[in-house]
């Protein structure tokens, strides 16, 4: 057996490890894109639901100011 390390391990280690990262980074990759969509739609959510409720509230202030503009 000898100790020597040739170029050309060092290169098939760096591929192997290469390959490996890739598939990590892959996996990652769909779970980031999972969450994504999930944040998307939560905040397409959000946004329907601050407008109804300032829908309601803008017609509230018009309402109270036709109220009091009556009373003038």
């Amino acid at each position: 057996m000898s100790d020597k390390v040739s170029l050309r391990d060092i290169y098939d280690n760096i591929d192997k490890l290469r390959v490996e990262i890739s598939i990590r980074v892959n996996r990652i990759d769909d779970r980031v894109q999972v969450v994504e969509a999930k944040t998307d739609n939560l905040l397409g959510k959000v946004g329907i639901g601050v407008m109804v409720v300032s829908t309601f509230i803008s017609s509230g202030v018009v309402w109270l100011f036709s109220v009091f503009k009556k009373d003038i």
